[in-house]
């Protein structure tokens, strides 16, 4: 009888936390989701409304401001994409900051967008300069004395390939 009652103790035990384990971890809201699958589709409109409503239920939820920004950006609407790749970054540090470069570039901001291309070159996730340089949105100033000069003055940090 004391081994069965010990059992069954181990047994709520593990079940128990076995639900706190799934249940700590997070699974993606259904409209960040469906957001993802309208941007996939190309479908901006539609995946900036199930971003919208994704950000309302958790405003703090990076990922869904930054592909509102993308949703945004891909609708040539460089104001709201930059707003959103702004708030991206401000949750999440060099999740947006390629994004906000080439927002930038896209209105020949050179300063801004070079700022932020060098967050982006500091970054854990950032893209090869190889990338980087045959960006069409970049490629708008490279032309640019700054961008010249910005490629000159880090040879060792990002070296041309």
């Amino acid at each position: 009888m004391w081994t069965e009652n010990i059992r069954l103790k181990y047994l709520v035990f593990c079940l128990l936390g076995y639900f706190q384990i799934v249940a700590g971890q997070r699974i993606p809201e259904e409209n960040f989701l469906r957001g993802l699958a309208m941007l996939q589709q190309e479908k901006y409109d539609s995946a900036l409304i199930s971003f919208t409503i994704s950000k309302g239920l958790n405003e703090k939820d990076a990922n869904a401001w930054y592909n509102a920004g993308v949703a945004y950006f891909k609708l040539n609407n460089n104001q709201e994409a930059l707003e959103n790749f702004q708030m991206a970054e401000k949750l999440s540090p060099g999740l947006a900051s390629l994004m906000i470069a080439k927002t930038y570039a896209r209105s020949l901001n050179v300063t801004k967008s070079l700022e932020y291309l060098d967050l982006h070159l500091k970054s854990m996730d950032k893209k090869p300069e190889s990338e980087i340089l045959t960006d069409p949105d970049l490629q708008k100033i490279e032309d640019r004395k700054e961008w010249i000069d910005f490629w000159k003055e880090k040879p060792l940090l990002y070296p041309l390939r």
